[in-house]
């Protein structure tokens, strides 16, 4: 495994994925990217409303910054950098993360019509990324707090 890549949104489940992804990292000895990916709003809206590229970007750029200090607490000695890119997280995620990465995600763990929205992201990167998945329930889903374990590398 060349690297671990996680995606982070400042969700309660991408706290969960960065936590379950800096581990891996770690157990592996092999380095974290933290990415966040941003976009503005397009314009369909049936009324003339601006928004300003740059808040999206910052608030990408401070959730990244955000998580690294997290991972930075917990594992001193991982090596950790962090992308803010902008476009659609899926197609972000799975851009970046190689066939030798393991790319680690949050589900929202929600059901029916908001389910499908919420786990988009998650169901597009199962489907479509390049290299091994980690996908982290909600912490409101099955909280027994055995769900993430370092991977053994036998």
């Amino acid at each position: 495994m060349d690297r671990v890549v996680v995606g982070v949104d400042g969700s309660d489940t991408a706290v969960r994925a960065l936590d379950a992804a800096a581990d891996q990292a770690a157990a592996f000895g092999c380095p974290l990217l933290v990415v966040a990916a941003w976009s503005a709003p397009g314009r369909s809206f049936a009324f003339p409303v601006s928004f300003d590229p740059a808040e999206f970007e910052g608030y990408a750029t401070e959730t990244a910054e955000d998580a690294v200090d997290r991972v930075v607490a917990r594992h001193p000695d991982l090596a950790v950098s962090l992308q803010t890119i902008e476009g659609d997280a899926r197609t972000v995620l799975v851009d970046t993360a190689g066939p030798d990465d393991l790319l680690v995600v949050g589900s929202q763990g929600s059901t029916g019509v908001i389910g499908m929205m919420l786990g988009s992201v998650a169901s597009h990167c199962v489907n479509h990324a390049r290299g091994p998945i980690l996908v982290l329930p909600s912490p409101d889903d099955h909280d027994d707090g055995r769900f993430h374990r370092p991977l053994d590398d036998d």
